[in-house]
């Protein structure tokens, strides 16, 4: 088993080394630590360990209170499970920062047993810094089965202004009687259609529901992926006969003329912008012999919509059976996600006006008002 989870870990890391991981755009403002169904939140104070005698002074990360915080009850296949968030105020650093730090989250049955348990760190007193870690949790309603939807964020203060955070998310549902994790949490967007949180973080919708079925015993939840100009929505399998994810869209990791990378459909971007009259080119096909080429011009009145997005993504899985190394600063060291090869085009069939084409390049998707890959 070792030998495994070491070969795992170096097939990760060198997926890593040759694709670019990209935390998919995401809003921080969802990450209140709160329960997305209606119910009151339940604390409950946790004394700490009294200390030996010949102990150094405590520390203030185990001087500070520990509170639960406890979201759910949620029923899933005729079980009942709560998730308990144990919580500790957060060291408010130079921008005085308020509110709590997540240092566990745990799944519990109706018998109060634990199924599942993960650790973040505790920041210590920091006049400089404020880091904390948040966790939520959403019912997930599915054709064919129903679990949890589990999402973990992090955030540091102060910090340089960004729209973009990353953010974690992990399924949960019950296989053969038993809860379980369905594999490792995810480096992704907000899954589509999961609405944005009011500023409580209770979500609007108070239960998620995936895309559809796949089959008899499966369903789908669609992420956004980040390609460096728009986003593409990247279908999840859930598999809840056998508590896995897998792509709906197995691709070649060697894109070619012969295997071609797979097709996508792309969401909306709001933030394109178009000044003065541009052009761009738009090809007949996504090959990289252009055919039938042609020059259409773009300007910021243009009727366009972003069709079909072609790009070699890559699906990481991530370590199913948890962190390889147990590291207290890094506890998603386990997570996967989806990443895709710079060395193959990501081609875009847009219309525009009454032309339809492929574009691509870092020059006509400036030129289509697209902000800049960073």
């Amino acid at each position: 088993m070792k030998a495994a989870v070491g070969f795992l870990c170096l097939v990760v890391a060198a997926l890593a080394g040759t694709l670019v991981w990209r935390a998919a755009r995401s809003h921080a403002s969802h990450r209140e630590s709160t329960s997305p169904v209606v119910t009151v939140s339940q604390y409950k104070q946790v004394a700490p360990p009294l200390a030996a005698t010949d102990a150094a002074p405590p520390s203030a990360s185990t001087q500070a209170l520990e509170t639960e915080r406890r979201l759910g009850p949620f029923s899933i296949s005729g079980n009942s499970y709560t998730v308990i968030l144990r919580v500790k105020p957060r060291q408010p650093g130079s921008t005085q920062e308020a509110g709590d730090s997540v240092v566990a989250m745990e799944i519990q049955d109706s018998a109060g047993a634990v199924q599942y348990q993960r650790k973040f760190p505790y920041q210590e007193s920091n006049d400089s810094f404020s880091d904390a870690w948040f966790a939520s949790a959403t019912p997930l309603a599915g054709t064919n089965g129903s679990g949890v939807l589990v999402s973990y964020g992090f955030d540091s203060e102060p910090s340089a202004p960004e729209e973009d955070s990353p953010d974690w998310w992990q399924i949960f549902g019950v296989v053969a009687g038993k809860l379980k994790p369905f594999g490792a949490p995810l480096q992704m967007d907000k899954p589509v259609g999961l609405e944005d949180s009011v500023k409580s973080g209770v979500y609007k919708s108070g239960v998620y529901k995936s895309a559809g079925p796949l089959g008899s015993g499966a369903d789908e939840i669609q992420f956004p992926v980040w390609t460096g100009h728009f986003r593409v929505i990247y279908p999840v399998r859930v598999d809840w006969t056998n508590g896995t994810l897998s792509p709906v869209q197995p691709c070649s990791a060697s894109a070619s003329a012969e295997i071609p990378a797979c097709q996508y459909k792309v969401l909306p971007e709001s933030d394109r912008q178009v000044g003065d009259t541009t052009f761009v080119t738009l090809c007949g096909t996504p090959a990289a012999n252009c055919p039938n080429a042609e020059r259409v011009v773009v300007k910021s009145n243009s009727n366009v919509a972003l069709l079909l997005a072609q790009v070699n993504a890559q699906w990481n899985p991530g370590i199913p059976s948890g962190p390889a190394i147990k590291s207290p600063e890094n506890p998603m060291n386990d997570a996967g996600g989806v990443g895709w090869d710079r060395s193959s085009e990501v081609w875009l069939k847009v219309r525009i006006n009454d032309k339809e084409g492929w574009m691509h390049g870092d020059e006509d998707f400036t030129a289509f008002g697209f902000p800049p890959d960073e």
